[in-house]
């Protein structure tokens, strides 16, 4: 990987991501733009491309941050890790990404949300009627 590999990434992650604005920042020719971008993602530098979404024209008004303590025994009984609460939680719709982390908490998940009654929606029916979940906080976005 070269520095023009490297400022391809760059730009990329800034979300410009169409090859003729990408040949024009680096004055390049486009063959050459489309080439090295096709090599950056076979390699798995690249593994895919994001939409900047504005949620509250979607409709999704609501984000919040949750923090989840997890029973390891109970998960450890049933062949399951923190992990593997964590692949579930990120199956459903509404959770946007999430991290094993430490701490005090075991878990921490990012939820979109219509209001803050489909909030409380879903953290009483499906996040805290899960298997090993003992417990969460949460913290709501302002903004």
């Amino acid at each position: 990987m070269d520095q023009t590999d490297k400022r391809l990434l760059e730009l990329a992650e800034q979300g410009i991501t169409k090859y003729s604005t990408l040949a024009k920042h680096l004055d390049m020719p486009l063959s050459t733009i489309h080439s090295r971008m096709k090599k950056l993602e076979q390699e798995g530098a690249i593994r895919g491309y994001k939409a900047d979404i504005d949620w509250k024209k979607a409709g999704l008004n609501l984000r919040a941050f949750v923090l989840i303590k997890a029973d390891v025994s109970l998960l450890r009984s049933t062949g399951k890790t923190q992990d593997d609460l964590l692949e579930e939680l990120l199956g459903t719709d509404y959770v946007d990404e999430g991290y094993v982390i430490t701490g005090e908490a075991d878990i921490m998940i990012r939820i979109t949300a219509v209001d803050s009654t489909h909030l409380k929606e879903i953290l009483l029916r499906d996040i805290d009627s899960m298997e090993g979940i003992t417990g969460t906080r949460t913290i709501i976005v302002l903004g």
